[in-house]
Formats: structure tokens, C-alpha cells, sequence
């Protein structure tokens, strides 16, 4: 018989009749977890058949090298131990007896290193401080970066690769860049600057004024003895 069925089972029954089932093939399943996982991943997953069939196969490939995982059971939690930090494709597959297939691919950041900061040393004119600074994070990659000028005052700097800052007053600061990667890690990195106030060009200070009152009286002096 054409039935025009890709897939279907042929059985008799006892009287001699043909009795045919006509199989839903179709594969089920989900796969959640944490994109930024640590070394030690984990992801839930379901698994399952449409009518008149069953699953055959549940794997799952870690993409390290190792050969694919075999599940089993409808539900679970599957875990693994990557050596290294890195970006990884893994694949869960479910099978089922009539072929039908579910594929599920997610890309996972398995990072347990934090940031590489770097923070130059500073310069300053006056009040004003100028400061350079790099960060990177070659798996996760950067949530966010802040700098603390040690005077209660801070800035993002996410997209920054310098800032100047200008002080209330002279002293020494501490400034530290905090820097945070997508899985959650820090890596910080603090200098010391100190800044002084410099008086108003052409203005001179309290030393200066009565320098020139000395100068003057002298001159006066002089004069007067001529």
C-alpha cells in the first residue's frame, strides 16, 4: 500500500488483518543554563518523543575534545569539568526510534580568570591629574569598569582607555580602577598621585608681596640719601 507515510509500522492482527500506526517521529527537548559558567558547567535538560514513538538517544557534546555524553531518563541536570578557560559549542541531541532529531547548540564562556588591569602612572597640572589604563578579559569579555580618584568620586570608564580628574584641593590619592568581567570576576589595579595647587599666573603669593615691599623701601632709601 502507498500510504504517502514516511514512517509508519505494518502489523496483523489475529484475524489476518493489516493494521498500520502511523509514528510522529518528532524529537522534543530543552537545554537552559548560564551563558558564563566557571570551569564547572551545568545545564538542565528535557528530553522527549512524539506519539507512537520513543527516544532512542540523548547526548551531549561538550566540545572539548571528549567524546559526547550519553544521558538517559527524560529530565536531568548535566554536568562537566572543562581543564581550561575558554569559549565552548555545546551540542545536546535527542533521537528518537522513528529519526526524528532535536538539536540544541549553546555557546558557553567557561572563565574562572578575572581581568588583566592596568593602570599607567599619572600625570598632573595643577589640580587636574590626567590618567591611561587598559583592561581585557579574553574569554568573558568586560562588563564594567570604574575608577575611584580616592577624593569620593568616581567615573565609569567601560569604554575608556583614559580620563582626567580635577581635585577639590592639593594632597596625595589613592585611585583605584575596579574592572568586572561578564562571569563575575575583578581585577583592580590602584596608584598614588598627589596634586598642588598652583596660584593664578601673574598673581604673586604672600612671599612675593612682601618681597616687593622690601625691594621698594630699599629704593626709597637710596633716594633719599642722594
Amino acid at each position: 500500500y502507498d500510504l504517502g507515510l514516511e514512517k509508519y509500522t505494518k502489523s496483523y492482527d489475529a484475524a489476518g488483518s493489516t493494521n498500520f500506526k502511523v509514528l510522529d517521529g518528532a524529537a522534543e527537548g530543552s537545554l537552559t543554563g548560564d551563558e558564563y559558567q566557571t570551569k564547572a558547567a551545568s545545564f538542565d535538560w528535557t528530553a522527549g518523543a512524539g506519539t507512537n514513538t520513543t527516544v532512542s538517544s540523548i547526548t551531549m557534546d561538550w566540545d572539548d575534545g571528549g567524546a559526547a555524553e550519553t544521558l538517559t531518563g527524560t529530565s536531568g541536570t548535566a554536568t562537566h569539568t572543562y581543564a581550561a578557560d575558554g569559549e565552548y559549542e555545546v551540542t545536546f541531541v535527542v533521537t528518537t526510534a522513528a529519526g526524528g532529531v532535536y538539536t540544541k547548540e549553546f555557546t558557553l564562556f567557561a572563565d574562572e580568570t578575572a581581568p588583566t588591569v592596568t593602570l599607567d602612572t599619572p600625570t598632573s597640572d595643577g589640580l587636574v591629574a590626567s590618567f591611561t589604563f587598559s583592561f581585557s578579559d579574553a574569554v568573558s569579555g568586560i562588563a564594567s569598569a570604574v575608577i575611584d580618584f580616592g577624593d569620593s568620586s568616581t567615573t565609569d570608564v567601560t569604554s575608556s582607555t583614559s580620563v582626567n580628574h580635577e581635585y577639590s584641593e592639593a594632597g596625595e590619592f589613592t585611585v583605584k580602577l575596579t574592572v568586572t568581567d561578564n562571569a563575575g570576576y575583578v581585577g583592580t589595579a590602584e596608584v598614588t598621585i598627589t596634586v598642588e595647587e598652583t596660584g593664578a599666573v601673574g598673581t604673586p603669593g604672600f612671599t612675593g608681596i612682601m618681597a616687593l615691599i622690601s625691594i621698594a623701601s630699599a629704593v626709597v632709601v637710596l633716594r633719599k640719601r642722594k
